[in-house]
């Protein structure tokens, strides 16, 4: 019978490439041939093509560096690393190597202070977050601050400040390498507007500048609706409810490129003012716009600069008015809604391997919502729905990308998340898809209702049958649980000692209070932020110390 050493070097190395991290460590100890093996630059690149690409895993501490620039041992450092923080990291209570928490701003016993927004800043590997309070004082006026925290070190540092006398909404830039970093929407104090009337201001953030109250810099200003939405690029979307338009606004000019309006109700006009209408989300994707309303989502295919200036030219006193190409209704109405794009196969594959991104490709949409009720606070309930693109979609041809044929929103799975009424909420979704929400389902002895007191920070890896780049010939769907996607090596860690599934990961259980309202996560880095209505930020890190690159 053949062993291992005797097997050719191209069949062992396809062997190393089909087992798991731990596997090839085990092997390594077996004899001095499988130790030198497993020191193969070519094992722990296809360990981590594996990991990255196959099945879309983050790889912490890789930050900024190509992987096909690294020698062996920094391969293996970085599997190794990756392959012990998906284990924490989806294990049903995962493990916090580290806590750090932050007083947002300093007040006296008059005030009071509350956090209304947590981001990490995209393309900085976790490093900052961007928070803004609401300041409230009986004996100064109110206010808003805007922050910037180092929170890579044991004690987070504020890095940059500043504050507004109005209140004030901010969106974060999606894409990282543009200029402009965040868009802060408030009430206009100029002369320039009038009073009262929304404005917009985009803002630079040099964090190489040591004095924190000039790290922020103004690049653009324009008027806007009241509602920010979406900052893509050079794109900003923001929205009216009381008219449930959307604007498209150039944030290098401060030009309205175009209005998004949304269909009249039975075509009459005296019925386009509903709630259904008012925007909770965005995704935009090369020149299409999808709006993601209460009870419809609207597909927009928005004029490009060139076309705009020519519908402009036509009618300099009315920005152009786009109606949806496309549109969706959804069968109840939504309370809170969180969408996050999710790359295909093609695209891991070009990042990993530092070639160009495939282009006029659309990628697949996770979404997590929570619908509405009749009662004071919305279901128990949340849905993971994915809406995948137009398999048929060419940018040439007149197939659109989204909400044709085979293109509409799949229910994936449903998710126990049980409310109490005032108590606070939030949900988001990471970039490799993992999604994390606050609720009150604080009693871990009772799966059926709320606690009494308290809050939970719960989650769960978000995964599609209809992904089609997932492995095809690992993946098995759990009997009873439609849409349910498990690696059958995770089968036995996702089974509760009862033999039933375990639901999500339980991240944090506080049974005496109630005061986390806004939560953050940098999936890639494992990183996870929540903000306080008292002022107090928490941050937490998942990925196992020790192991730096």
């Amino acid at each position: 019978m053949l062993s291992l050493i005797d097997l050719p070097p191209e069949l062992l190395l396809q062997i190393f490439g089909k087992i798991a991290v731990q596997d090839i460590l085990s092997v390594r100890q077996t004899c001095h041939f499988q130790y030198n093996a497993t020191h193969e630059r070519s094992v722990w690149f296809d360990a981590l093509y594996t990991l990255a690409v196959q099945q879309h895993l983050p790889l912490p501490g890789l930050h900024s560096r190509q992987i096909i620039n690294l020698d062996s041992s920094e391969l293996e450092r970085l599997a190794r690393r990756a392959s012990r923080y998906h284990q924490n990291w989806t294990s049903p209570s995962p493990t916090c190597t580290r806590r750090t928490e932050i007083d947002s701003i300093e007040i006296s016993p008059h005030a009071g202070v509350r956090i209304l927004a947590i981001h990490f800043l995209p393309g900085k590997g976790g490093r900052y977050l961007l928070s803004s309070s609401f300041l409230e004082s009986s004996l100064e006026p109110r206010s808003i601050s805007m922050d910037c925290w180092d929170v890579d070190g044991d004690v987070p540092k504020r890095v940059a400040t500043i504050s507004f006398s109005s209140f004030a909404s901010i969106v974060v830039n999606q894409d990282p390498e543009h200029p402009g970093v965040v868009a802060v929407t408030r009430r206009s104090t100029n002369n320039v507007q009038a009073e009262g009337e929304p404005i917009t201001s985009v803002y630079s953030i040099n964090l190489e500048s040591e004095d924190p109250e000039s790290v922020f810099s103004l690049i653009s200003e324009f008027p806007s609706a009241r509602y920010p939405i979406i900052m893509h690029g050079s794109r900003f979307l923001s929205a009216n409810h009381i008219t449930n338009t959307t604007q498209v606004i150039d944030t290098e000019s401060g030009d309205l490129i175009c209005v998004l309006c949304t269909p009249l109700v039975n075509n009459d006009p005296t019925l386009s003012g509903f709630e259904d209408f008012r925007c909770l989300d965005a995704v935009v994707w090369q020149q299409f716009v999808l709006i993601f309303r209460q009870n419809w989502i609207h597909l927009y295919k928005i004029p490009n600069r060139s076309q705009a200036s020519t519908l402009h030219s036509n009618s300099p006193d009315h920005p152009p008015e786009i109606r949806p190409v496309a549109t969706h209704k959804w069968p109840w109405r939504i309370d809170s809604l969180e969408v996050s794009t999710h790359d295909s196969f093609v695209s891991r594959h070009a990042r990993f391997m530092s070639q160009p991104l495939p282009p006029n490709q659309p990628p697949m949409i996770n979404i997590l919502l929570r619908f509405d009720s009749w009662y004071p606070w919305p279901v128990n309930t949340l849905h993971h729905y994915t809406l995948s693109p137009c398999s048929s979609y060419h940018r040439s041809s007149a197939v659109l990308p989204y909400l044709a044929a085979d293109s509409i929103p799949f229910m994936e799975t449903s998710i126990t998340s049980h409310m109490r009424l005032f108590t606070p909420s939030d949900l988001t979704i990471g970039q490799y898809g993992t999604a994390l929400w606050i609720d009150a389902q604080s009693d871990l002895t009772s799966s059926t209702q709320a606690g009494d007191l308290g809050q939970r920070l719960a989650g769960k890896v978000l995964r599609s049958e209809r992904d089609s780049s997932w492995d095809s010939d690992r993946p098995l769907l759990k009997p009873g649980l439609p849409g349910v996607l498990l690696l059958t090596n995770e089968l036995e860690e996702n089974m509760g000692t009862s033999g039933s599934l375990v639901p999500v990961m339980v991240f944090g259980v506080w049974e005496t209070h109630s005061e986390w309202s806004k939560v953050a996560v940098e999936e890639g880095e494992g990183r996870i932020a929540l903000g306080s209505v008292e002022g107090r930020i928490c941050v937490m890190d998942y990925v196992p110390r020790g192991m730096e690159l």
